[in-house]
């Protein structure tokens, strides 16, 4: 545990921290969105951390336990990997300014993994899905006007209609 002052003499919290950190930021000309981004990602992990743990205090009483505590609970609330990382991002850069700044020895995210992006499944449609976007698809070309005109639509279909009273062609 590290009880280092912070600006106004008093033991750096994990707030105070906080607050330094997106100072720092902002004096780096970050942007308004990556600030509130910071600010409520790992605003987010130091309510887990209160929620789950009252020994913890200050920013050198958190583990490489702790974070990779946060992000299972992240997982198994159904975030995806690119969400996980991103948090896990904003988690980095705190203590990455926390060591620098001597508030602590070494960061608790050293050595953790960056969730990995989940794969998407090529999904297909369902014979009545597909009749049903097909449906729609026609029911669309009837109603978009007059003269020669064409409309491309999913999976390759090609509306024709030469005008408003001919019936409509689609192949």
């Amino acid at each position: 545990m590290t009880n280092i002052a912070d600006k106004q003499g008093g033991v750096m919290t994990l707030e105070k921290g906080l607050e330094a950190f997106l100072d720092t930021l902002s004096g780096k000309n970050r942007s308004l969105a990556t600030l509130r981004a910071y600010r409520t990602d790992v605003l987010q992990f130091l309510t887990f951390l209160k929620a789950t743990n009252v020994a913890i205090t200050e920013p050198g009483d958190i583990a490489k336990m702790d974070v990779l505590e946060y992000l299972s609970f992240l997982a198994k609330k159904g975030l995806t990997g690119i969400a996980r990382s991103r948090k896990l991002s904003a988690i980095r850069e705190y203590f990455r300014f926390l060591e620098g700044v001597g508030a602590i020895q070494k960061s608790p995210t050293t050595g953790i993994d960056t969730p990995k992006r989940e794969k998407n499944t090529r999904q297909y449609l369902r014979s009545d899905e597909y009749t049903k976007m097909l449906s729609l698809a026609v029911t669309d070309c009837n109603r978009n006007g007059s003269g020669l005109q064409s409309r491309h639509f999913w999976d390759r279909i090609i509306c024709l209609y030469p005008s408003p009273q001919d019936r409509i062609i689609c192949h």
